[in-house]
């Protein structure tokens, strides 16, 4: 037979289990509430990733064009892959070269950061 002293012990055992697995739960559903949050966030971006797959595809067609266009005409193979690269560099290059000089001349250190993480500069 368990006295009055012996079941309150067990009464605040219990309670401290059920308070430890109360904080188990919180932290999983915390976890699992991020991990939900991220790939929403990844899923509501992937129209960027698309419109900016599209424009380098986009120009990489034109590109294409041109040299296809250059090697019909008579141009040396090797002159027609240098035009090639260099045009498709270029327009590749061309927009965010232009943002990240208005970015220096507003004086924006921090995306200018962000940018530089993003391309691993």
């Amino acid at each position: 037979m368990h006295n009055i002293d012996q079941l309150s012990q067990v009464a605040e055992a219990n309670k401290a289990h059920r308070s430890d697995a109360i904080k188990q739960a919180e932290a999983m559903i915390e976890l699992h509430a991020n991990t939900y949050e991220e790939k929403k966030r990844i899923i509501d971006n992937t129209d960027v990733i698309v419109q900016y797959r599209q424009r380098i595809e986009a120009m990489r067609q034109r590109e294409l064009a041109k040299a296809l266009h250059a090697l019909e005409t008579g141009i040396a193979a090797e002159e027609v892959l240098r035009q090639f690269s260099r045009g498709f560099a270029k327009q590749v290059l061309h927009q965010p070269t232009t943002r990240l000089r208005q970015l220096s001349a507003s004086e924006s250190t921090d995306t200018l950061a962000l940018v530089k993480a993003f391309f691993e500069l």
